[in-house]
């Protein structure tokens, strides 16, 4: 259909969608939003929806966090032009909220990115493609998906960190990622953080203040 022709305005088209709209977005991350309808019939698709900025009470035993919040449905924020990223040691951390697990595993996705950091390459002025790893990635682990490797250790829930990562590659010496137990199964808040020593490469995840234990690292 991308390829037809004579079938804008059709009168007997209900909707007609191309997928071929223009790219306007300059940027290294290209993305569309809406699919224009060429039936005439404005049924415009919507392929994403924004994130929705609410307020929010996150309580904590008897205390109480209000700020601000974004909901997401199957999309992200971007920002293009962070600055001041650390380039040694550092912490991330954020609070987050997600799907209740189902024990029967019938997650869509295995995993919830929750986090990710890369940027381009500086020292190659070669014109061409960067194809980045990604410097920092934590996911959440919506299913069991490792009997066969882990016997009784639960994935679902657990929190995968990925430092200077490509799992994009046939080298395993470029999957660098630690898996952890967080037990992270409910709907609730939680306050993540994840550190990481620049000095011996040293990974930590904490989920609510409490340090988690990894069970599995990439070798």
């Amino acid at each position: 259909m991308r390829w037809s022709s004579g079938l804008e305005n059709h009168a007997d088209l209900t909707a007609y969608w191309k997928f071929n709209d223009p790219d306007t977005d300059g940027g290294q991350f290209r993305q569309h939003l809406i699919a224009k309808d060429s039936s005439g019939k404005g049924n415009d698709l919507q392929l994403a929806v924004p994130p929705q900025r609410m307020d929010v009470e996150i309580k904590r035993d008897a205390n109480a966090l209000h700020t601000g919040r974004l909901e997401f449905k199957n999309n992200l924020a971007l920002a293009k032009t962070t600055k001041g990223m650390p380039e040694k040691s550092f912490t991330v951390e954020f609070w987050a909220r997600g799907q209740a697990l189902d024990k029967k595993g019938n997650a869509q996705d295995k995993f919830a990115q929750l986090f990710s950091y890369a940027a381009q390459r500086t020292d190659n002025t070669k014109p061409g493609a960067d194809f980045v790893d990604d410097a920092i990635r934590i996911e959440r682990y919506l299913e069991e998906f490792s009997e066969k490797l882990l016997g009784d250790q639960k994935t679902a829930g657990a929190i995968s960190v990925h430092i200077n990562s490509n799992e994009n590659t046939d080298s395993q010496r470029a999957q660098n990622w630690i898996d952890f137990d967080a037990g992270w199964t409910d709907d609730a808040w939680h306050h993540v953080a994840v550190t990481w020593d620049w000095e011996d490469g040293t990974t930590k995840a904490y989920v609510d203040g409490v340090q988690k234990t990894a069970f599995w690292k990439s070798k």
